[in-house]
């Protein structure tokens, strides 16, 4: 259960990352 939870940590990282990549400031999502 603990990898599931960090799998889904890392797949959340990629998708922050891949949207900052987009030009989206990822302050937008820190601030909500």
């Amino acid at each position: 259960m603990r990898e599931s939870t960090a799998h889904r940590f890392s797949l959340q990282q990629v998708y922050i990352k891949q949207l900052t990549q987009c030009g989206v400031p990822q302050e937008h999502y820190t601030s909500t």
